[in-house]
């Protein structure tokens, strides 16, 4: 009340802001930077309604949204360079092996001299072949290794892993609790003989 008998007012900061959308997209602009998006996203975490002053933890879950703005962005971003990398380097290899290196002018001794190389690399394709063990118990564990099914097989146990470790919540009873512990033990060991 004595903020109001002073004319005092409650606004949003100029710049960091979502009351239009060129702001809005600044603001975003700049969390995707990752310059000082913490303070950003405390700062939102506080706001109130309209009129109120900011209240400290008042929208919690307003995190979320910035977490998943970085990663998917950052997730978006690694794609695009991938794909452009990706892009270039394709093109190139199809310009090499269609025989067109001969009409780009533009292309340097050192790096015609490297894309012949790769055609021969690819024209070769040397193959590499582990030689099982010759003692009996080294030449067991060799043959289970290398069967097809057992990168497989480990996948699905970290995946079991991973379940096992969500899986935990507070307030769980302690048959629960030790019943994870031992799946968990199970893993562990698993991975140990791995």
């Amino acid at each position: 009340t004595e903020c109001q008998s002073r004319l005092y007012t409650w606004r949003n900061p100029e710049l960091r802001n979502f009351d239009n959308t060129g702001s809005a997209i600044l603001l975003l602009f700049e969390v995707a930077s990752m310059e000082m998006w913490p303070d950003i996203m405390f700062s939102v975490i506080d706001a109130t309604p309209p009129g109120e002053p900011p209240e400290e933890n008042y929208n919690p879950a307003a995190s979320l949204y910035f977490i998943c703005f970085l990663v998917l962005g950052s997730f978006l971003i690694v794609s695009m360079f991938v794909g452009a990398v990706v892009g270039v380097y394709e093109e190139e290899t199809n310009r090499m092996m269609e025989g067109q290196e001969e009409e780009d002018e533009d292309l340097s001794d050192l790096r015609r001299l490297w894309l012949e190389v790769y055609k021969m690399m690819v024209e070769m394709k040397p193959q590499y072949v582990m030689m099982p063990p010759q003692a009996g118990w080294r030449k067991i564990f060799f043959i289970i290794v290398e069967h097809p099914y057992f990168e497989m097989f480990i996948m699905v146990v970290i995946c079991i892993n991973v379940l096992l470790m969500a899986l935990v919540y507070t307030g769980a009873s302690d048959e629960y609790l030790s019943s994870l512990e031992i799946l968990n033990v199970l893993c562990s060991s698993i991975f140990i003989l791995e």
